[in-house]
């Protein structure tokens, strides 16, 4: 399967499900920003927020049909949200490279990953029955592209990820000091996946952990070379 029949999979999902339609959009291959390169490293969030001004917006012309951020298309058009743009740096600044794409476990938009997430698709993230879709999906976009390094930033979808992906954990590695885990390390399919401390709103994550963070990625992707 290419990248082009993954794209056209999810919009016919997401036409199928009136919980998917009715969501404001799905992440699936976004590609930084400027990025001209083939990606080589793909960051794999939870699922996509909202900035406050698409919490209240919607389609008024098409309402149940959500709008696409993709390498194909992207319904912003260039007017990147700060949190949208904030992401982006962080992904530059941990990664280290811009030659990036970017997905989610679950492709389709919620207010956060706890209860609005329940009350818009009826379930507990980890128990959605959309997620084997999204699994499958996922790897076609990495077996797609030359991925060399999977990092996924939070610690919390390790449990639900780590059994629907089918990964094998190699180690974690531990802040010196509060021997807090900041990272964790697993393979799956030859890949190494990296696991780790969430890059925003973390309370307590100082610049001596972003750093500890920071330069395991960056290994891991010159190991993976």
């Amino acid at each position: 399967m290419t990248i082009d029949i993954a794209l056209r999979e999810i919009r016919n999902r997401s036409a199928r499900f009136p919980e998917l339609a009715s969501s404001h959009h799905f992440t699936f291959d976004r590609h930084l920003p400027d990025n001209t390169t083939i990606p080589e490293l793909a960051v794999v969030g939870i699922n996509p927020g909202l900035s406050t001004a698409e919490i209240n917006t919607r389609r008024e012309d098409r309402p149940l049909v959500c709008h696409e951020e993709s390498s194909q298309h992207d319904f912003r058009r260039g007017s990147i949200p700060h949190n949208t743009k904030q992401w982006f740096r962080n992904i530059r600044d941990f990664c280290g490279t811009q030659s990036v794409t970017t997905t989610e476990f679950f492709f389709w938009s919620s207010r956060n990953a706890g209860n609005d997430f329940t009350h818009r698709f009826g379930s507990k993230l980890g128990k959605s029955k959309h997620l084997p879709f999204c699994r499958d999906m996922n790897q076609v976009l990495i077996k797609h592209y030359p991925i060399k390094l999977i990092v996924s930033p939070g610690l919390g979808s390790i449990k639900f990820a780590r059994r629907l992906y089918g990964m094998e954990p190699v180690d974690c590695i531990r802040c010196p000091e509060t021997n807090h885990r900041l990272v964790e390390r697993f393979r799956c399919d030859g890949r190494t996946w990296l696991f780790t401390k969430h890059w925003t709103g973390a309370r307590g994550f100082s610049n001596a952990q972003r750093n500890i963070v920071r330069e395991q990625i960056q290994q891991a992707l010159r190991d993976s070379s």
